[in-house]
């Protein structure tokens, strides 16, 4: 769980630009127990909520999609 928060914050808030794809690799993929558990370690790493962090680093269609999975 933590190797997938890392994967999820330096695809995202760790660079410039967005790496989607592991963002899609790890949100569509995994279970939803799985992703709670993702979900409160990116909070650690990142210093806030990974759906903050989504609408950071997205838009449009893709971002209500990722949004839908991180509720």
């Amino acid at each position: 769980m933590e190797q997938d928060a890392r994967k999820l914050y330096d695809a995202g808030e760790q660079q410039f630009g967005t790496d989607e794809s592991t963002f899609n690799m790890i949100l569509v993929a995994r279970s939803y127990d799985h992703l709670r558990a993702v979900f409160d370690e990116y909070r650690k790493i990142a210093g806030k909520d990974i759906e903050d962090s989504l609408k950071s680093e997205m838009s449009g269609d893709l971002l209500n999609g990722f949004l839908t999975v991180g509720k």
